[in-house]
């Protein structure tokens, strides 16, 4: 278990995954309910904050995720590996999946849960690592 974030940090560099789902959500109003899975301790969240999105986060490290806490609305301390997603308001906006979809299991599976959490016009931002960066 991590006991900081030092293996987790935002990357703000112009191509980077979270640069991509800044860009993403640039236009999304700020009424946006967004679902974060994997927030580490919420540097995505907090980059976002600025928008002021509905943020809901998602992460198995239950220390990361009050480190995280302040960033999000409400924050769930889950292994989706292991457990299932808690009962969530609906629908979201958006779901963002930022180099996380690697570490389950049943990517597909997940995938397709995510899909029910949705509205009608909802997207999932799906970010996976690029082997090219090493």
């Amino acid at each position: 278990m991590l006991t900081n974030n030092s293996r987790y940090q935002l990357k703000t560099q112009r191509y980077s995954s979270h640069s991509q789902v800044k860009r993403v959500l640039r236009g999304a109003p700020a009424s946006s309910r967004i679902l974060e899975l994997g927030i580490a301790s919420g540097y995505t969240g907090q980059y976002l904050a600025q928008y002021n999105y509905e943020m809901i986060g998602i992460e198995r490290d239950p220390i990361l995720a009050r480190q995280a806490e302040p960033y999000y609305r409400d924050v769930f301390t889950l292994d989706l590996n292991k457990e299932e997603m808690p009962p969530l308001i609906r629908p979201f906006d958006f779901i963002i999946l930022a180099d996380i979809l690697e570490h389950l299991h049943d990517a597909a599976g997940n995938l397709k849960k995510m899909r029910t959490l949705l509205n009608d016009d909802g997207r999932i931002i799906v970010c996976v690592p690029n082997t090219a960066n090493w």
